[in-house]
């Protein structure tokens, strides 16, 4: 959008929170930002729509729908009475709060507004940058569905500006091991952060459409909205799948890992699922080893929970956690008499967006995070037949030296 570009290019060469945020959205696909607005004010039905970006003393209303973009003084403004809200606010009759009432945007020098309502956007340090709003000027109250996708719209707004930011960020080495500058990872990293926004948009497209349908629709609508969106769900998590297997070759923090901490932290994340799955979950010896105690937390939740995933039918799950000493590290494995897998596909189901069988959901992005975090750790990840009967056992190495041999970080 070009109103996006005039207001970022007005911004002061001492570049701020607000303005960095402004840099953020100018770099990804605007048409896709613009989008979100329009049809936020649609879902709302209200007679206008902004993102509202703080820059210093002024607020940039940088993406509009119903008015122009435009530059405003923040203490006349309506949002920066809520930039200490972090939760979705609103306000009926803005011309009867103290707060609002001398506003000129209220009190008809500059504007007449009545109701608002709003949700915050943040940057990548979590830090406030402005809001998502909409705006009438009759008194009124959203609905709680409209209140809801408000909220929705400025959580994916903000995602794509932390990404962004963060992006912009990453400049040291990559870590040994992981190829992280392979072109066709890289490429598709690219491709997966600019199809972000117009997935978030086309998801909140499909929120509304439910909730349409939920008011009054024929089955056959709700068959296809329903499957329009267990698509985009799908989508999704290939998306962040991949800009999370691209992400792995930075920024890792390397400390001492207790295994058997982070194993126990992921049953408990996986209870409900464990629970519906009658599956049982054995941990045995698990070693303290150098690596990101995030990324490993990461990998054993995509192995447990594969393990849950891909059961025998009628067949309850049964998982064990163990290691052993090898060489120069530790061999650690996570076994299961589940389906298992075929020789021949032993190797494919470690590469990105295999899927051993289609029926079962997915988005094939799990066990090559799995190899990805393995190498970042100067290790590898395979797996084999259950020893004991049928299933598979998954198994990873990591080594003593830890990624790039960085000494442990001992806690007190």
């Amino acid at each position: 959008m070009d109103a996006l570009r005039l207001v970022r290019d007005a911004t002061s060469s001492d570049e701020g929170l607000g303005a960095a945020a402004l840099e953020a959205l100018a770099e990804v696909s605007q048409v896709e930002a613009g989008e979100i607005v329009d049809n936020l004010r649609t879902a709302c039905d209200t007679e206008f729509a902004a993102i509202s970006i703080q820059d210093g003393d002024k607020f940039r209303l940088a993406i509009t729908s119903g008015f122009t973009p435009f530059v405003a003084d923040a203490d006349q403004t309506i949002c920066v009475q809520t930039m200490d809200c972090h939760y979705t606010f609103e306000v009926s009759d803005a011309s009867q709060d103290q707060r609002f009432q001398h506003s000129i945007y209220v009190n008809g020098d500059s504007g007449d507004v009545r109701s608002y309502a709003s949700a915050p956007i943040y940057n990548a340090d979590n830090t406030m940058v402005g809001r998502l709003c909409v705006f009438d000027s009759a008194v009124r109250d959203l609905a709680q569905s409209q209140l809801h996708y408000l909220a929705s719209a400025a959580h994916n707004l903000s995602t794509v500006i932390s990404q962004q930011q963060q992006r912009r960020r990453r400049d040291g080495p990559s870590v040994a091991g992981l190829d992280a500058s392979d072109e066709v990872l890289r490429i598709a990293a690219q491709i997966s952060h600019d199809m972000r926004l117009p997935l978030s948009s086309l998801q909140l497209t499909l929120e509304m459409l439910d909730d349409l349908i939920t008011q009054g629709g024929s089955p056959v609508k709700r068959k296809l909205v329903d499957s329009a969106q267990r698509s985009t769900k799908r989508l999704s998590g290939m998306v962040e799948g991949l800009l999370e297997m691209h992400q792995l070759g930075h920024d890792l923090e390397v400390v001492g890992v207790e295994l058997y901490e982070v194993a126990r932290q992921v049953i408990a994340e996986l209870g409900p699922v464990l629970h519906q799955a009658q599956a049982t979950v054995q941990v045995r010896t698990m070693p303290k080893v150098k690596g990101d105690p995030r990324l490993l937390y990461s990998l054993l939740l995509n192995l447990i929970g594969n393990s849950v995933k891909f059961a025998r039918p009628g067949v309850p799950p049964q998982i064990k956690i163990d290691s052993r000493r090898v060489s120069d590290g530790w061999e650690c494995t996570v076994t299961d008499n589940g389906v298992g897998v075929p020789t021949e596909r032993r190797a494919a189901v470690f590469e990105t967006f295999a899927r051993l069988n289609p029926a079962i959901p997915g988005n094939g992005i799990g066990l090559p995070t799995v190899a990805r975090i393995a190498r970042a750790h100067g290790g590898q990840a395979g797996v084999r037949d259950h020893s004991d009967g049928p299933g598979a056992q998954f198994w990873f190495t990591l080594t003593d030296q830890g990624p790039h041999s960085i000494p442990v970080e001992e806690g007190p």
